[in-house]
């Protein structure tokens, strides 16, 4: 027994002077990890009151020392407000609908222009922006450290907190492992969609809201069409999304759009679903017909014809 205690003894100091040893080696303690010097952080919301969540996730999960709901401008203010500013191609379009994603369609998307115009002209250091359906999480928190790490040394003015959208097929160009750029911003296939969230610095706001107007085209096509034919405005995203989408739920902010190409009808979904299930009970008792069908003419002594 008293070898036994003799040898823990022995065990435990050894332990203990390996630590001690490894700890003078490593020297002082590490730094956290980078952060991103975020000094305000918006989000814009139809309803304010319904995004009160969102705004604590900023300031938890993406490091800002200050978050504010933005009241978004809804379709029917947006036409009061830029009715006689709007040029006539975009009054066509209004009026008959568009023919490129890019354009402006709607009051609704008028609105949504104008509510970032409203956060873009408040930007001052660098800000995140959300809009009211976007989600943050400890992986937001835990992509913006990789984000921060490989961007430090990179000039930038926007860095969208998503992955990419529909359309975006063009040559990607990678800044480490979590962030990437348009290799090729000249090609069509790097055209942006979305706006669900991204950081800009001051410098980035105000050439956005220089090319905002006349009012032509989208928020995400604002972005997308500066970085294109201004080669100082620097535009990346990342290559996990950091804002997380909402699934299944109706964003106020789009008043009758929101990601534009899936319907927002509750009862649209309800129908289709209805028409897959009464298809796939109709072609099951079909198919039971015709194996009925089948079994009775070789009862009969009758062969069944072949298909076709």
């Amino acid at each position: 027994m008293r070898h036994v205690l003799a040898y823990m003894f022995v065990f435990a100091g050894v332990g203990m002077y390996a630590l001690l040893f490894a700890s003078l080696r490593g020297g002082a303690t590490p730094e956290p990890p980078p952060r991103l010097n975020i000094s305000s952080a918006f989000v814009i919301a139809l309803v304010p009151e319904t995004a009160e969540d969102l705004r604590l996730q900023a300031i938890r999960f993406l490091g800002s020392t200050d978050a504010v709901v933005i009241k978004a401008v809804n379709g029917t203010q947006a036409l009061a407000l830029v009715e006689h500013e709007l040029p006539l191609y975009t009054r066509g379009l209004l009026h008959w609908g568009r023919h490129d994603h890019m354009q402006l369609y709607s009051g609704a998307t008028v609105g949504c222009l104008l509510s970032h115009m409203k956060v873009w002209a408040s930007v001052e250091g660098v800000a995140v922006v959300l809009e009211e359906d976007a989600i943050l999480d400890e992986r937001s928190r835990y992509r913006l450290e990789g984000v921060v790490k490989d961007m430090q040394s990179m000039q930038w003015d926007l860095i969208m907190l998503e992955s990419g959208h529909f359309g975006l097929a063009g040559s990607w160009r990678y800044i480490g492992g979590n962030v990437a750029t348009c290799a090729n911003w000249t090609t069509k296939e790097c055209g942006w969609m979305g706006s669900r969230g991204y950081l800009i610095t001051e410098r980035g706001a105000r050439i956005l809201l220089r090319n905002a107007r006349p009012f032509l085209v989208q928020t995400d096509a604002v972005m997308a069409l500066t970085a294109t034919f201004d080669p100082t405005f620097q535009m990346f995203w990342t290559a996990h999304d950091i804002a997380h989408p909402t699934y299944m739920r109706r964003s106020s902010l789009w008043d009758g759009c929101v990601k534009c190409y899936a319907p927002l009808s509750g009862l649209w979904y309800v129908i289709m679903v209805a028409v897959f299930l009464v298809s796939g009970v109709g072609t099951c008792l079909l198919a039971r017909q015709v194996k009925r069908a089948d079994v009775y003419m070789t009862r009969e002594g009758v062969e069944p014809k072949p298909d076709g």
